[in-house]
């Protein structure tokens, strides 16, 4: 029977409460946070104008989510952060579940705790993002492949399938879980299961759901070709589109944090894969593994941003609980880690990391000046520009105007009402920008505003 220990997680409940207190009061976005917020605007009002052009391929499972609360709290902002804690609460619970599946109830605790407590999952929980739901659906579809494999049935195999549509669909990204699966398969010799009737059942459902995804993806034009042109656009992003702090040049910050909790499995793993490892952690394991490899290659072709190696981070914190546990009956020959008091340092671990998280958070929202400048201008914006807008940030005047921007000039002259530009992000319309013909309204923190005369 599945139970919660409520009277163990009052740190969570606390957590959860400072997290949903700090995310509710802040109302400072980022530009990708701009674009699932339009699609969701556009899902529920049914007008693709709203995506931008070159957004149209995206993914939609977060802004329909979204989408479907706002009849109800009616506010984008409101209801994107509110699902984000909500997923956020889910996937400490679902961590919880699998790794007591897999480790037993004192490491769940632990795990769970590490991974609420967790700087980044803590600070992106607190933003309109598709990393909490991403993270969910991951925890899940692992948790799934383990008891697919487990137990190989037509059911196990669907699920697996079903939850696997739903992560591809949150973020391409997500194909890397049959990576995963792959490698969990052959560490357990069992490999033919791909090619057994169940397994079938599994792609069927996987295949099905995505053709559904495909044929309901909102905006006009071929979905299928839509679909083609954002992957195609992945490997065409030049290196210096981002700048520093956004993009980090290498996954080699991670690799210590990484190897700290995978490398003693890996290792023997990489040995005598059959012998050495036991499947809980070899699972484990290979997330991780699966993970950093993929996203190193997706590196080579496209940006390297910090935020995506964080879906490796309930793994490693269900190890670093597995590590903790582990100490505690250590082997006689070393007895000063089973005479060391453990869950103090765990304790200690998870209030530093809580710390950390709300500093991160605070310094962001308050300090981070072009998305605190994003949403002064685009206030501005929609109280005083009622007419056509042009921007070079349009994701940003959309959700602000909730209309369609342009963004393009097309070698004409820019006409419209109002021009938001923003000097934070590439502007490449000096020839096409007759400024006589306009009067500066806004000029505050690096945007300016200017109107027709």
């Amino acid at each position: 029977m599945l139970s919660f220990p409520l009277k163990k997680a009052l740190p969570f409940l606390l957590l959860f409460l400072a997290l949903a207190l700090l995310s509710l009061h802040f109302r400072v976005f980022a530009m990708d946070e701009y674009t699932y917020m339009n699609a969701a605007d556009a899902l529920e009002r049914q007008d693709p104008a709203l995506i931008l052009e070159g957004e149209s391929g995206r993914f939609y499972v977060f802004p329909q989510m979204v989408a479907w609360l706002l009849p109800f709290l009616g506010d984008v902002e409101l209801a994107g952060k509110l699902l984000n804690l909500v997923l956020y609460a889910l996937t400490v619970v679902l961590s919880y579940f699998f790794t007591k599946n897999l480790l037993g109830e004192e490491a769940a605790y632990w795990s769970a705790l590490f991974f609420a407590s967790n700087p980044f999952v803590f600070f992106l929980s607190t933003r309109v993002l598709t990393e909490p739901l991403f993270l969910a659906l991951l925890v899940l579809s692992v948790g799934l492949l383990e008891r697919t494999v487990r137990t190989p049935s037509s059911v196990n195999f669907a699920l697996f399938g079903a939850a696997s549509a739903l992560l591809v669909f949150t973020r391409f990204i997500g194909l890397y879980v049959f990576l995963i699966a792959l490698l969990y398969l052959w560490n357990k010799r069992k490999l033919g299961l791909i090619f057994s009737l169940p397994a079938a059942v599994g792609i069927s459902t996987f295949l099905l759901l995505l053709a559904l995804f495909v044929l309901v993806l909102p905006s006009s034009g071929n979905a299928v070709e839509r679909i083609v042109n954002f992957v195609a656009a992945q490997v065409n992003v030049r290196q210096g589109d981002l700048s520093l702090p956004d993009q980090i040049p290498s996954y080699l910050l991670l690799l210590p944090f990484t190897l700290a909790f995978a490398f003693p499995w890996v290792l023997p793993y990489l040995r005598k894969p059959h012998d050495l490892l036991s499947p809980s952690l070899a699972l484990l394991s290979l997330a991780v593994f699966g993970i950093v490899l993929s996203m190193e290659l997706y590196g080579m072709f496209n940006f390297r941003l910090f935020r995506y190696l964080v879906p490796a981070i309930p793994f490693l914190c269900i190890l670093a609980a597995h590590s903790i546990v582990g100490a505690k009956g250590t082997r006689p020959h070393l007895p000063f880690l089973k005479r060391f008091s453990w869950n103090p340092l765990a304790a200690a671990t998870v209030l530093l990391n809580a710390l950390l998280g709300l500093v991160l958070v605070l310094g962001v929202y308050t300090q981070y000046e072009k998305h605190v400048a994003y949403a002064e201008a685009g206030s501005f914006v929609a109280a005083n520009c009622p007419g056509s807008i042009f921007s070079n940030v349009p994701a940003v005047a959309i959700h602000y105007a909730k209309r369609p921007v342009s963004y393009f000039t097309d070698s004409a002259p820019i006409s419209e009402t109002c021009v938001l530009k923003s000097s934070y992000d590439a502007w490449k319309f000096d020839p096409y920008f007759p400024e006589e013909n306009y009067r500066l309204l806004y000029d505050q923190r690096g945007i300016s505003i200017y109107a027709r005369t």
